[in-house]
């Protein structure tokens, strides 16, 4: 667990920072979803599955290019997370994408 939390917090430390809306939103939407929940559970269910999939349909070509692009003092070969395949850090096409 002590290597996951330093980990953590290296990840975090050497993040770039975002706008404050994209910090604030997932909150907001973690709220609404949770009280959709209480009303009706299944909404909830679909909204959060809308979610997943908007955020692999956006992260994908980011993704793909952050892989391929070199950051001033890291390996270029630093995923943006867990490669999907031996050396490729992101599916080859559009069409291996989930939710595509």
């Amino acid at each position: 667990m002590r290597d996951w939390d330093e980990h953590t917090v290296e990840v975090e430390r050497s993040a770039v920072p975002l706008p404050e809306a994209v910090t604030v939103l997932p909150g907001k939407l973690d709220v609404w979803v949770e009280k959709l929940a209480k009303s009706s559970p299944l909404a909830a269910i679909r909204a959060a599955w809308r979610l997943e999939v908007l955020a692999a349909q956006t992260a994908y070509w980011p993704a793909r290019d952050a892989c391929r692009t070199p950051t001033p003092g890291r390996s270029p070969r630093r995923r943006v997370w867990t490669s999907p395949g031996p050396g490729r850090c992101w599916p080859a096409s559009a069409a291996e994408a989930p939710y595509s």
